[in-house]
């Protein structure tokens, strides 16, 4: 079974949490609560809020919608993670400089992977 967590960067500092989204569900477009592990609970920016894949790179990194990351053996390359409720799971958008393709990856090939940031951070791919 798949561990359901949440990340959002604090809405007071920018600094990243992880938890259980905790509402308030009538509006989180506009309003995110993150209660961490340990029992706090923040505001956080809900455009910031990504969920865990269930997935961990070849360090043991969690993958979160958002994330940047790339392949061993491509370095131009850079992959973002997202969800798509139409294949009511994430995707993989693989893109370079300019243009982006959907593109799908097995189990096996996460000890090639590693994370390298997110779409909120802008990290280099």
């Amino acid at each position: 079974m798949r561990e359901i967590l949440f990340r959002g960067k604090r809405a007071d500092n920018g600094e990243w949490l992880v938890g259980y989204l905790v509402g308030p569900f009538t509006n989180w477009k506009t309003h995110c609560i993150v209660q961490e592990l340990g029992g706090d609970s923040w505001t956080v920016d809900p455009a910031t809020v990504g969920q865990y894949t269930g997935l961990k790179d070849k360090n043991g990194t969690k993958i979160f919608e958002g994330d940047i990351f790339g392949f061993d053996d491509e370095s131009d390359w850079f992959y973002i993670v997202t969800w798509k409720p139409a294949v009511f799971g994430y995707t993989v958008n693989k893109g370079i400089k300019t243009g982006s393709a959907v593109y799908s990856f097995d189990r096996e090939q996460l000890n090639l992977i590693e994370v390298t940031g997110n779409i909120h951070e802008r990290a280099k791919p």
